[in-house]
């Protein structure tokens, strides 16, 4: 008896929270004289052409056109031969591929290859200590300002820092295993070729 009646208080509590319910009146409209058009009604008057009413002027009505298409000589059928005369002045042509050559790579050196894979890859680990660096600064660091350009301002700058840090590790790190692969498959198959582009 006793949680029950603890339920239903704090339901009477939470539904009074904020404030009695209220009632909405109708927004108020001035008085009118006898006779004279309100709302939708006072509009059709200022727009004789569309109202509503059995008065309504009606537009004429076009002859329909026969059903089997589109009259011969219209101004639609004069513009597509224009556009059809149009495009016959422009060629265009789908760009031709050539076939990919075989590419020799037994005059590639593997041991340089491998050491520039090596050497990419540690530049790519060192890129990404310093956006981590950076991005740890930028979290420990924030600026303090109540001027909103300058929060906006440096926001962007923090996106433009860490996002340019993040590509050039990424880009190096692609070029550092696509050196290390190079190396590799020369070292496997020294007589080997490659289809290039």
């Amino acid at each position: 008896m006793v949680r029950s009646s603890a339920r239903l208080l704090a339901c009477l509590t939470a539904a009074h929270a904020f404030g009695p319910p209220t009632r909405r009146r109708p927004p108020r409209t001035p008085r009118r004289a006898d006779g004279e058009k309100t709302g939708l009604d006072a509009i059709d008057e200022l727009l004789p052409r569309f109202r509503r009413d059995a008065g309504a002027v009606d537009l004429p009505k076009d002859e329909e056109a026969p059903a089997e298409g589109a009259a011969m000589g219209t101004i639609n059928d004069k513009l597509l031969a224009e556009i059809e005369e149009a495009k016959k002045g422009f060629r265009v042509e789908a760009p031709q591929v050539d076939e990919r050559e075989d590419v020799d790579i037994s005059d590639v050196n593997p041991v340089q290859s491998v050491l520039s894979g090596v050497a990419a890859l540690a530049t790519a680990y060192v890129f990404w200590l310093a956006v981590g660096f950076a991005a740890e600064s930028f979290a420990e660091h924030p600026v303090d300002s109540e001027i909103y350009a300058i929060q906006r301002i440096s926001t962007v700058m923090r996106t433009v820092v860490l996002g340019l840090g993040t590509l050039l590790t990424g880009i190096t790190a692609f070029a550092g295993v696509g050196l290390l692969a190079l190396g590799g498959k020369v070292v496997m198959d020294p007589q080997s070729s490659s289809e290039g582009g």
